[in-house]
């Protein structure tokens, strides 16, 4: 198949080719600011965030640090040493890469302007796809005024939002799909895939313009991950076998996805401290009492932190969940990460013959999945 010889491409150039680090400094001069004021830079790797402070002087400060690829910065200012996650009154972010970014402002980050290569080809990144953005941002903030205030959390008001936003979400994608065709080698054409095709990528649709990025950019961590989202996607693809796996119940017995062959098994992700699944749960009950006649089985793996190792289990007491359920533990979670499952709550309908029949069913739409699938 060709997108699992492209994953393995992809993971063969990922383990031989190991981009060269190099040195990125960060210049400021931020008005005549002075002891106390301090500065805090940020930026985000692949395997978490670093952050390095100084005081500054005269408004001058200088950062330094290795980079293999562009990363996104943040900045912080702060005057009377409270801190500096309490003080957002001087933000500034923005993207860096190899080499000098200068940052100035007569007085304060607000009104900061940055310099180098990198934000030359950050803006013209945002021209040619902004202003859609802008669009949709206008729309929604006038419909969010225009709706009284007790309703705009409601679930109808933000459907009707959504329905509203879709045409030009629509047209933002395209034009982001265009910046992707016309930069192959543009770190932002790997930040505009991952925002064209989600965490849940159609492989069909995604894998061309995947392919199209130049070598470089497929080495961008962020383009792993995308590879890796692909490679998901078409595991877990509508029609292909469901991974097997064994997990624990709540009586440590093991239990395993197989144990569950010639029956219909409504596969849900979920955990405790997800209140959204919670609210679901009266649908998905009412959908396996409706059809667990017409061969309807069900099983819930809980996605769970080892600090509460107990609370899984209340809320299966308390939700009065009739059905199998599992343990799948945080920070590891095996069979959600080979499930590729990035938020629950995530429901998958699996055959008899172990086959996967829907990989994301949404509950409003339950009853009628499972309808058109279960055997009269």
């Amino acid at each position: 198949m060709k997108m699992k010889k492209l994953m393995i491409a992809a993971a063969l150039l990922c383990a031989a080719v190991t981009a060269s680090a190099a040195n990125c400094t960060i210049e400021g001069k931020i008005g005549n600011l002075n002891a106390p004021a301090k500065i805090m830079m940020r930026y985000a790797l692949e395997d978490g965030s670093r952050s390095q402070e100084t005081v500054l002087s005269d408004g001058s400060f200088t950062f330094s640090f290795d980079v293999t690829q562009p990363v996104w910065v943040s900045l912080i200012i702060n005057y009377d040493n409270a801190p500096f996650l309490r003080d957002t009154r001087n933000l500034l972010t923005f993207y860096a890469d190899a080499g000098t970014v200068k940052v100035t402002s007569p007085d304060s980050l607000h009104h900061a302007v940055v310099e180098a290569p990198i934000i030359t080809q950050w803006q013209d990144y945002i021209a040619k796809t902004a202003p859609t953005m802008i669009q949709i941002d206008s729309l929604l903030g006038v419909m969010r005024l225009a709706e009284p205030r007790e309703t705009r959390t409601t679930p109808e008001f933000l459907a009707k939002q959504r329905q509203a936003g879709e045409k030009m979400y629509a047209e933002l994608r395209e034009r982001q799909k265009e910046y992707i065709r016309n930069n192959p080698s543009s770190f932002f054409s790997v930040i505009a895939l991952g925002e064209v095709f989600g965490n849940k990528p159609d492989v069909a649709q995604a894998t061309p313009y995947f392919e199209m990025l130049s070598p470089e950019m497929r080495d961008t961590w962020q383009a792993r991950k995308f590879a890796g989202r692909l490679d998901v996607s078409d595991r877990i693809a509508n029609g292909n076998p469901a991974p097997d796996f064994t997990l624990e119940d709540t009586n440590g017995k093991q239990v395993s996805l197989s144990d569950f062959r010639g029956k219909y098994l409504m596969l849900d992700f979920m955990g405790s401290w997800c209140q959204s699944c919670r609210r679901e749960m009266p649908r998905m009950k009412a959908a396996y009492e409706k059809y667990k006649d017409r061969g309807l089985v069900a099983m819930s793996v809980f996605i769970e932190s080892r600090k509460q190792p107990d609370l899984w289990k209340k809320v299966i007491q308390t939700d009065g969940m009739p059905w199998t359920c599992v343990v799948d533990w945080q920070p590891e979670m095996p069979v959600a990460k080979n499930y590729g499952i990035t938020g629950v709550p995530r429901v998958m309908i699996i055959s008899p013959e172990g086959v996967i029949v829907r990989h994301d069913v949404k509950a409003a739409a339950l009853d009628q999945v499972l309808d058109e699938i279960l055997p009269k």
